[in-house]
């Protein structure tokens, strides 16, 4: 009787106490396996009173899945647009269109599927940016089986610096779009290389994830099953569609479908030496083909995450731009390009 009587406070309580929560600052979501009233409130960074205030008529003791709730936006942060999705968006669209960071958007919509937007579906497009915390920080997107482990080791970052850097950040609760701080980095200056250092970088800025030397880390495809083949580029991590440019001018060598790197170009630099390898590509930008001269900073396609599989196998990890540099004067004999892409970094942001 007594516990019956200390739910029913703690429920009036949650009803009646603290701020009131309107109808327009809400979203719906649809219950989950596992949903509970409280994982909601975790997952979502909103009060579990204010989830129960807006659901009067949901018993938070019988969820069951396929129910519809409502979930509180915290709209005090920043001010937003509503939008209506059309034939042809997509989030990443979306950012260039209203020029605001993709991350901000996915942060604004934490219902909202990015790979399954209806016609007709509304959503919360950010009026301004959010202020980067002060020091030198970067933010990063939790994509599908993140953990600050997994992350710790893909950005070579202590995972300790990374629990200091996300103190209201549940590490046992990481989901798909939510955004994280990573540590302060190290601002020490970047070396120009000694070959192509008038070089552009792949990518915009804002456009990709920060990222690391993963240059002859052990890779678990290959074709005959074996797990010892070599990583011989470095990946950046993007949304699919991001634009890729050239890093340096050449003419277009090779281009198709590879087992490994999945729709896939090679340009060779003017000087007859080097390589450039681009792959994973979702598709290639218009009029590039084998013969093309390219010039530096040219588009020449655009990110995906096709390969590991026969022709159009796709969707195997997540998306990325991986970028080869390889030694063609006697064959081909894979170079590092991490200090060529950190170097040209420094200059196109």
């Amino acid at each position: 009787m007594k516990r019956k009587v200390l739910l029913s406070t703690i429920l009036a309580l949650g009803l009646m106490g603290g701020t009131s929560v309107s109808a327009d600052h809400t979203t719906s979501y649809t219950i989950q396996s596992g949903d509970t009233f409280w994982t909601l409130s975790q997952k979502f960074n909103v009060s579990y009173a204010d989830i129960l205030a807006v659901n009067p008529d949901a018993n938070p003791y019988n969820l069951y899945i396929g129910l519809r709730v409502q979930i509180p936006v915290n709209h005090t942060d920043k001010t937003y647009d509503i939008y209506i999705i059309q034939s042809g968006d997509t989030f990443w669209t979306l950012s260039q269109k209203f020029d605001v960071p993709y991350s901000d958007i996915l942060a604004a919509n934490p219902t909202v599927n990015p790979y399954n937007l209806i016609i007709g579906q509304t959503v919360n497009i950010p009026k301004k940016e959010v202020q980067p915390p002060e020091g030198n920080t970067n933010t990063y997107v939790i994509q599908p089986g993140d953990t600050f482990w997994v992350i710790s080791q893909k950005l070579n970052i202590p995972y300790t610096e990374l629990l200091a850097a996300n103190p209201n950040a549940n590490p046992y609760n990481l989901y798909p779009g939510l955004v994280i701080q990573l540590p302060a980095k190290n601002t020490e200056s970047v070396n120009a290389p000694a070959s192509y250092a008038d070089g552009y970088f792949p990518l915009k800025p804002g456009s990709y994830q920060p990222f690391t030397n993963t240059y002859g880390d052990g890779r678990t495809y290959n074709e005959d099953g074996t797990l010892t083949r070599k990583h011989e580029g470095i990946d950046m991590i993007a949304p699919i569609g991001t634009p890729v440019y050239s890093v340096y001018d050449g003419v277009v060598i090779n281009k198709g479908w590879n087992t490994y790197g999945g729709w896939r170009l090679t340009v060779k630099t003017p000087d007859g030496k080097t390589a450039f390898y681009y792959a994973h590509m979702s598709k290639y930008a218009p009029n590039v083909e084998i013969g093309s001269n390219i010039t530096k900073g040219q588009l020449i396609g655009y990110v995906g995450d096709t390969g590991y599989g026969p022709e159009g196998t796709s969707g195997q990890f997540v998306a990325h731009l991986h970028l080869g540099m390889y030694d063609i004067t006697n064959g081909y004999t894979a170079v590092n390009p991490f200090y060529h892409l950190k170097y040209w970094e420094t200059l196109n942001n």
